[in-house]
């Protein structure tokens, strides 16, 4: 199983970019599509937010020979709420046996939660970056491979 992380440019922003404009699954270990409903709600349809929640690992740059590349995913998450780079459009693919078996579309995607740390034992540095969909455009989330999906607002 590999994974395809897409986060597209939005004007003024940064391109976060590995082999064209992705992370490809060098760098991802796992993803997992979550629907998060407040506790709280009765209704719950209208409050529910769509996430993805990627974790993977980091590979250093010594001396700066490459871009680090996950370092523009925490560049990106601590960007000002207000900023024109706190949106962007992501995409995941999920591939086995050389087929996508389930693509994850936010049109509107921005970072709830980001995390990165370093195994002592190994050295080997890993991150986690939660996406949500904008909730008032979660209707234009998209799920696909074998059935389509789309969010009801």
């Amino acid at each position: 199983m590999s994974y395809v992380l897409k986060i597209n440019q939005k004007p003024g922003g940064d391109p976060i970019k590995d082999k064209g404009d992705y992370l490809d699954s060098l760098g991802i270990s796992s993803v997992d599509f979550v629907t998060v409903t407040p506790d709280a709600i009765k209704g719950k349809a209208p409050a529910s937010t769509l996430g993805l929640i990627i974790k993977g690992g980091m590979a250093y740059s010594i001396g700066a020979e490459s871009e680090d590349k996950v370092q523009k995913l925490t560049k990106w998450a601590n960007q000002f709420v207000a900023s024109t780079e706190t949106y962007r459009a992501a995409q995941v693919d999920v591939i086995a046996s050389g087929q996508v078996v389930r693509s994850y579309f936010f049109p509107q995607a921005f970072i709830a939660a980001y995390s990165e740390g370093v195994d002592e034992e190994s050295g080997g540095g890993v991150f986690e970056l939660t996406l949500y969909q904008k909730g008032d455009l979660k209707k234009d989330a998209k799920i696909s491979a074998g059935f389509e999906f789309k969010a009801e607002s």
